[in-house]
């Protein structure tokens, strides 16, 4: 097993290792031997995530059985589908520890994901002018 776990911001940093502690307690559940963890602070949306993009080169290496993250948000924003067909060629199950129970209509989580982009856009041109 390998473990992902991924928050926003470096204040944050308690919740990431909380993550990972329950990622560690699950996979102890199931009797599984965890092979490395890898962690990322920063935007669900961003592409470039160094802890993403280790695991993904690590894949065919360590050849681990199940991929383990406690929310599928944690994984990303968007393009889950694309990460998790990756690991499927690598015969590597995509585990969700806590998929989220929604009852939200499909406006609901379209008018959150618009949001969520909203933010992450307004969060980099806000880190822009600060560098200016």
């Amino acid at each position: 097993v390998i473990c992902y776990g991924r928050v926003n911001s470096p204040r944050q940093k308690d919740d990431l290792k909380r993550q990972l502690e329950q990622l560690e307690r699950y996979a102890e559940k199931q009797n599984w031997k965890i092979l490395k963890k890898y962690k990322d602070i920063g935007s669900g949306l961003n592409d470039q995530r160094a802890g993403l993009l280790r695991l993904i080169k690590d894949l065919p290496v360590l050849q681990p059985t199940y991929r383990l993250c406690t929310y599928p948000d944690r994984l990303a924003r968007f393009g889950t589908t694309v990460i998790k067909t990756f690991c499927n060629i690598f015969s590597v199950d995509v585990c969700i520890t806590e998929p989220l129970q929604t009852t939200q209509p499909v406006q609901e989580q379209l008018v959150q994901d618009v949001l969520a982009l909203i933010y992450s856009f307004t969060g980099k041109l806000y880190r822009l002018r600060r560098k200016s």
